[in-house]
């Protein structure tokens, strides 16, 4: 999807998706069609969703993952709380503004996840087809790396030990265009 606010300064909501597995600690990444980095999984929300069904869209878009193959890190249990007319999503591991170009931002929204297996699918047509996991020193190595995007995996592989994983469908049932 194209940057929706394009006016000077403008900010797009986007979501990315920290994808590891265990017990290696290995990310998965995709060569980006447009900046030609090895980047996580992820993108902008479209007007028409939520931050998670966004999330979940892109991730099977980018890697072939099914929602049901993933688990999120969470600080702690699944919600039990009840909140009429409200959905109630994972929390992010990280809320993070950056710069795209010039006077473009982004204002992104990075969630923690744990795999389960291999994709159940491939990615969709027109998406990168280079996926790779990588260990955190192997990604420092590669050519070229946005470090904005490699100090939010550093992060987010701290917080791995502290973090519990929870079944994803504890919140996807609550959106309608999760699988």
């Amino acid at each position: 999807m194209p940057h929706i606010f394009t006016m000077p300064g403008g900010h797009d909501q986007t979501v990315s998706a920290f994808i590891f597995r265990q017990p290696t600690r290995e990310i998965l990444l995709h060569r980006h069609r447009r900046f030609r980095s090895l980047l996580q999984p992820g993108g902008h929300i479209e007007p028409i969703e939520n931050p998670w069904q966004a999330l979940i869209r892109e991730v099977k878009e980018e890697t072939g993952y099914r929602a049901r193959q993933l688990r999120v890190l969470q600080p702690g249990p699944p919600p039990r709380i009840e909140l009429p007319g409200f959905t109630v999503h994972p929390l992010p591991a990280l809320v993070n503004t950056h710069q795209i170009s010039g006077d473009h931002f982004h204002s992104d929204l990075a969630y923690a996840l744990l795999a389960e297996g291999e994709p159940a699918g491939a990615p969709a047509e027109g998406e990168s087809e280079e996926l790779r996991w990588l260990t955190l020193a192997q990604w420092a190595e590669a050519e070229p790396v946005v470090d904005n995007a490699l100090a939010t995996a550093r992060y987010i592989a701290e917080l791995m030990d502290h973090w519990q994983p929870i079944d994803v469908d504890v919140f996807s049932r609550s959106t309608s265009r999760a699988d």
